[in-house]
């Protein structure tokens, strides 16, 4: 059985008031067009189909044509939604879908939603669980004092009866540590959406959304042949198939493609060419000016421009306009705005890691730390608050 692994497509995502719709229907296409060479039997979907929960009609429109040019091409889906989807919505008429082999995950009840394929010497087990929070599943049963992720994950895994003989895929939308993030992804404050590997461990092959650069998790990962040297779980974020930011722009997107025979796997990534690439070109005016600069850029490339000259350039947007099309952002970085941006810098630090600010904050102010119940109730406390 072949299969192809997507995630995060963020269908009607806006990049600094640009609209990358026309970006993401090439891309699709382009993944269509690898349908067709590979021919995978089916298409793994891992979570944030959209960009934002309430869609609009011209994104619904390029995911309806992407999902029915594939099932043409007899094409099975495995679909979940994300932490920006509407698993309402993307679950909306699954039934119906099933009888074309379109198979979307439902809102979580307390068991996982699976697809049996039988294309093998033994069954493939495919899970398709939609992204989870501990707060939205408190009205379960067994879940009522599950306040982290990772006995979150473990809790509802254990629910499932799995036969480790057979092929087991668990498709997911999560974030498990020791993966690399970038700018462009939604975390949770303080590390509470961490999930530790080994939760998965009864699966063969976890097929996970949410992170945006490609890379694999834990121990288990295929050699450049793309075989396994060690059985074990096989954990893998397949990546945006397009930039998203800026922190992005060392990415190599791709399909992640899934080779099953029995119980082994062979991982393989398909290079995704974007329609327009996206470039963060720092220097002198007169530097990036000149025609030998950064000659793999392309005029129509969507890039980010930081200038380092100690005096600001007059009509410098315009002017630089004129070489490249489609400047996303514009900044200066030099002695006069690195000076202002030091305790911009610190309070970002402060941001990112809110339990540390808090813990600092307390200590400096009643001479101890933090004891661990204290600690307990400020982590809860800001979990209620990022979760709404």
């Amino acid at each position: 059985m072949r299969l192809f692994h997507l995630s995060d497509l963020h269908i009607g995502k806006i990049v600094n008031s640009f609209s990358l719709i026309e970006d993401q229907q090439y891309i699709l296409n382009c993944i269509i067009n690898e349908v067709k060479v590979k021919k995978p039997d089916g298409i793994i979907i891992a979570g944030d189909l959209y960009d934002v929960p309430s869609p609009s009609v011209t994104a619904v429109t390029l995911l309806d044509s992407f999902i029915t040019e594939l099932t043409e091409l007899g094409v099975k889906l495995y679909i979940i939604s994300g932490n920006h989807d509407s698993e309402e919505r993307v679950a909306f008429g699954s039934a119906l879908m099933e009888n074309s082999g379109v198979y979307m995950a439902k809102p979580y009840k307390g068991s996982i939603y699976k697809v049996t394929e039988n294309s093998g010497d033994i069954p493939v087990n495919i899970y398709l669980l939609p992204y989870i929070k501990p707060r939205g599943l408190r009205s379960i049963e067994g879940f009522e004092d599950v306040d982290n992720y990772d006995r979150l994950m473990r809790n509802v895994i254990a629910r499932e009866n799995i036969n480790t003989e057979e092929m087991n895929i668990l498709v997911s939308h999560q974030f498990v540590t020791g993966s690399i993030t970038c700018d462009s992804e939604e975390m949770s404050v303080g590390g509470l959406e961490n999930i530790d590997s080994d939760a998965f461990d009864q699966f063969d092959y976890v097929a996970l959304g949410h992170i945006h650069g490609p890379q694999y998790v834990g121990k288990n990962r295929p050699g450049d042949d793309g075989l396994l040297k060690d059985k074990g779980t096989v954990i893998r974020y397949c990546g945006t198939p397009l930039k998203y930011s800026f922190s992005e722009t060392k990415h190599k997107k791709s399909i992640t493609m899934l080779d099953i025979e029995g119980k082994y796997l062979k991982v393989e990534e398909i290079p995704l060419i974007p329609l327009h690439d996206m470039a963060e070109l720092r220097g002198t005016f007169e530097e990036i000016m000149s025609d030998d600069f950064r000659p793999e850029v392309k005029s129509d490339d969507y890039v980010k421009i930081i200038l380092t000259d100690e005096q600001e350039i007059p009509d410098a947007k315009r002017k630089l306009d004129t070489k490249y099309k489609q400047i996303m952002h514009t900044s200066y970085d030099n002695s006069r705005t690195r000076a202002n941006n030091e305790i911009d810098e610190t309070q970002e630090a402060k941001k990112e890691n809110p339990m540390e600010y808090i813990s600092a904050l307390y200590e400096a102010q009643n001479g101890l730390p933090l004891d661990e119940e204290q600690r307990k109730f400020c982590e809860d406390l800001l979990r209620e608050i990022t979760e709404g």
